[in-house]
């Protein structure tokens, strides 16, 4: 039984240096900085449980789809496999400029896909045009990872 112990942690090790940030993925898996910065509508669905998650986009968006019209509190949710399930949103107007911004923490992360949901609140004169940006922060330097971008008109 004791030879066994010693194995068992050299086994977890090699596990947990497989699966760091600074490691490289298996071969013919993109890494994050691979990953598409601006998915298709198709990849901001969830697709179905038999999808394996290597193929699934790290963040999903399933509400609001393109083209809503939306009244605050706009309630955001979907599916993330994200560092530390940290799902991090942005929404900002047609010309750029942030009206909002925050995060929310999905169900499960860092290797395994969770859900989040988060109401987002926003003040706005008239029909506005806007992008709801939904990322992860990369750890290293802030920048936004994995960005999903959902085209929406704020109503007041």
């Amino acid at each position: 039984m004791r030879a066994i112990a010693p194995a068992c942690v050299v086994l977890a090790l090699a596990l947990v240096a497989c699966d760091s940030p600074g490691s490289a993925p298996p071969a013919g898996l993109p890494s994050a900085r691979e990953t598409s910065s601006d998915p298709s509508p198709e990849e901001r669905t969830t697709p179905p449980k038999s999808v394996p998650e290597s193929k699934r986009a790290p963040i999903e968006v399933t509400s609001p789809a393109q083209g809503d019209e939306v009244t605050s509190p706009l309630i955001v949710t979907g599916t993330a496999n994200v560092f530390e399930a940290t799902v991090s949103y942005q929404l900002v107007d047609g010309s750029g400029n942030e009206i909002t911004k925050g995060f929310t923490t999905a169900s499960c992360g860092t290797g395994c896909r969770g859900d989040y949901s988060k109401k987002i609140r926003f003040t706005v004169d008239e029909p506005t045009e806007a992008t709801l940006e939904v990322f992860e922060s990369s750890a290293e330097d802030g920048t936004a990872l994995h960005v999903v971008r959902v085209s929406l008109t704020l109503l007041p």
